[in-house]
């Protein structure tokens, strides 16, 4: 069994190197196969899910851990999606299965109403 300390402590990093598009060391976190279910799409790779994460770069500033929890080989982490738009700081909410020390399911959940003003900024600047 797996020390949860442990898989707290990756937890946070691949938050934190998210927010901060670190993308060698989200990829180090995720199995190849990862699969991503989101408010918006459904992906099955770390390609695929790495991918999105560079879509998002343009309003993304950073992520704020405000809780982490888990309970086996299962971590809740409760952040802020911090934006460079009206929407600010989206609290998002992902559940993280592991495999070994790695990631292999996330689901994520936050408000899409609230995130709304980050998206429609994010669909302009890509038009320009």
């Amino acid at each position: 069994m797996q020390n949860i300390s442990d898989l707290k402590g990756r937890t946070v990093r691949y938050i934190e190197a998210s927010g901060s598009k670190d993308y060698d060391t989200v990829r180090e976190i995720l199995t190849p196969d990862v699969s991503f279910k989101g408010p918006f799409m459904k992906l099955g790779s770390s390609q695929a899910f790495i991918a999105g994460l560079e879509r998002m770069a343009p309003i993304w500033e950073r992520n704020v851990v405000q809780k982490v929890l888990s309970d086996g080989n299962q971590v809740c982490v409760l952040y802020d999606f911090v934006t460079n738009t009206a929407a600010g700081a989206v609290p998002c909410i992902e559940l993280l299965k592991f495999e070994d020390d790695r990631i292999s399911s996330v689901e994520l959940f936050f408000d899409r109403a609230q995130f709304a003003p980050a998206q429609e900024a994010l669909a302009k600047r890509a038009a320009s």
